[in-house]
């Protein structure tokens, strides 16, 4: 591999017993290296072309076998993987496992996030489930109290309180914090995670204006709102039966 040729062996050194004239051992310090017949990578697609390339290093020369499992429509950060040739790959359908989507959601959850103008399907045989519930409130004080309306209902199960920015859950944290069954996080940190209930705060355009007045080319920009886009999905998609979105008016 190109990449290995031009930085060299991964690896540690590390203290070993060599036999010498005699029959007698010494000790001396030897370089180690990272030598893997299979690196496996969950969620590929949030890992930048340079950490997958140190990762290819250490893989046996003698199988070279890397295992990427994610989706790379599902990116939650800028410079992150963007196509195969990046990492010095050609991944044709020979080499390619596609999985058909399993939906945890209810019909009423997946209509809802197709309104919102994302490609979904509705497979036959989901529960209806019930509606999404939209709901705006004045201030920060109104949407807490809503959150902890719903927190009440003791036939959600597990709740997650989702937002995009760390700063929106600070005083839900406060709150909610010791609380079983009930986790606070961000956008980003819930994927791969599943609610029974899924509460959605924090105002978006707040958010995106934000961005907006940051000076961002706009090459970066658009990138950005693509991934904020796939971070809003991932966070809908978290929710297995009840879907609430809280906004600030």
């Amino acid at each position: 591999m190109a990449y290995r040729d031009m930085v060299g062996e991964l690896g540690q050194d590390k203290e070993i017993w060599e036999e010498g004239a005699r029959g007698k051992f010494h000790k001396k310090r030897a370089f180690d290296p990272f030598r893997y017949a299979l690196v496996l990578v969950d969620e590929f697609q949030n890992y930048l072309p340079e950490q997958l390339m140190v990762l290819k290093v250490c893989v046996s020369p003698r199988t070279e076998a890397m295992l990427y499992i994610g989706d790379m429509a599902q990116r939650v950060h800028l410079g992150t993987i963007t196509s195969w040739s990046d990492v010095g790959e050609d991944i044709d359908d020979a080499r390619s496992v596609r999985m058909d989507k399993v939906y945890r959601n209810t019909k009423n959850i997946l209509r809802y996030i197709g309104s919102l103008g994302y490609d979904v399907l509705i497979p036959d045989g989901l529960r209806e489930g019930r509606p999404v519930v939209e709901k705006v409130v004045e201030n920060k004080e109104e949407e807490m109290c809503v959150v902890r309306e719903i927190i009440a209902d003791k036939d959600e199960g597990s709740v997650g309180i989702l937002a995009r920015s760390e700063s929106a859950l600070t005083a839900y944290r406060d709150v909610f914090g010791g609380c079983e069954n009930v986790y606070v996080m961000t956008m980003r940190e819930s994927q791969g995670l599943e609610f029974e209930c899924v509460i959605i705060i924090g105002d978006d355009q707040e958010y995106i204006a934000a961005d907006a007045q940051s000076g961002l080319d706009e090459e970066l920009s658009s990138a950005k709102a693509r991934i904020d886009r796939d971070i809003y999905y991932i966070a809908l998609t978290r929710a297995m039966n009840k879907l609430f979105i809280i906004k600030c008016g």
